[in-house]
């Protein structure tokens, strides 16, 4: 898995597309790239261009992998859906 996510960072894939595919892949091995993804000064720009489905589901991860420092900026989110899911997260 870790091959894909260094092959799709040198060929310079969209930064949203790959926390697409981590999402999707839904393996281990995906957490360290969506924790160093949530951690860049575009998060903003990437947020923006996923469903709140989708940014749910990065929260839910980021929080089940004790990256709860990371949710901050997660609860600015225009849905409540993704609001809801960072407070639960926060408050575990």
């Amino acid at each position: 898995m870790e091959w894909a996510i260094d092959w799709m960072s040198a060929i310079d894939v969209d930064v949203a597309k790959r926390v697409i595919f981590c999402l999707e892949a839904e393996h281990d091995a995906t957490h360290p790239e969506l924790t160093r993804l949530a951690k860049r000064d575009d998060f903003h720009t990437i947020s923006k261009q996923l469903t709140a489905e989708q940014r749910k589901e990065w929260v839910n991860i980021l929080g089940q992998y004790g990256s709860t420092s990371l949710l901050t900026p997660f609860l600015k989110d225009t849905t409540r859906r993704v609001r809801n899911a960072v407070e639960r997260m926060m408050n575990r």
